[in-house]
């Protein structure tokens, strides 16, 4: 997996923007973010895109290793957002064994697909293990996925199931629903 961007010492809210947006428009692309100052236990890509996405109308699930009063308050401070259950949760951040299973998640309905939960994923990248296709993808990336199976289970959903963003402290690359996964 080759990163993509470099760090610019100065990004504003709108670069952070731009780097995610192309994170999602070409899937598998590590991108990098300036570090923020962030909660204990919180990798700091995870928290620019807390920021950048939610506010006082959105729910996020906080994963046992990161569900504390620290955390809590830096993200009432930083967008206002609510901190809810996986059942009512747009956003949710955690370690892999802390979102499992999956299927608690609002995956959308076929008047509202758009309706489901995007999922931060904080792991260490790995050797690739996976193989992605789809839209914004040349023709195939290898990419490292903490459980191949389930999330080519999620994707096989499509138009309904859960986006991700994997996180590895500034870096993080996207992982939409709409990809096929295959094996490496």
């Amino acid at each position: 997996m080759e990163v993509v961007s470099k760090k610019n010492n100065s990004q504003t809210s709108a670069d952070y923007f731009r780097s995610i947006l192309f994170a999602t428009s070409y899937p598998g692309s590590i991108e990098i973010l300036d570090s923020i100052n962030s909660p204990s236990k919180m990798f700091s890509a995870s928290c620019s895109i807390i920021k950048t996405f939610c506010d006082s109308y959105s729910n996020i699930f906080l994963g046992r290793d990161i569900n504390n009063p620290e955390t809590i308050d830096w993200i009432k401070f930083n967008t206002g957002a609510n901190i809810t259950d996986k059942k009512n949760a747009n956003f949710a951040i955690g370690i892999w064994d802390d979102l499992l299973p999956l299927d608690e998640f609002k995956k959308g309905d076929d008047q509202n697909p758009d309706q489901s939960c995007t999922i931060i994923c904080q792991s260490k990248f790995e050797k690739p293990n996976a193989i992605i296709t789809g839209p914004g993808i040349k023709s195939s990336k290898s990419i490292f996925l903490p459980d191949r199976e389930i999330i080519k289970k999620n994707n096989q959903q499509f138009p309904l199931g859960l986006d991700f963003y994997f996180v590895d402290n500034d870096k993080f690359y996207s992982i939409p629903r709409s990809l096929k996964i295959g094996e490496l």
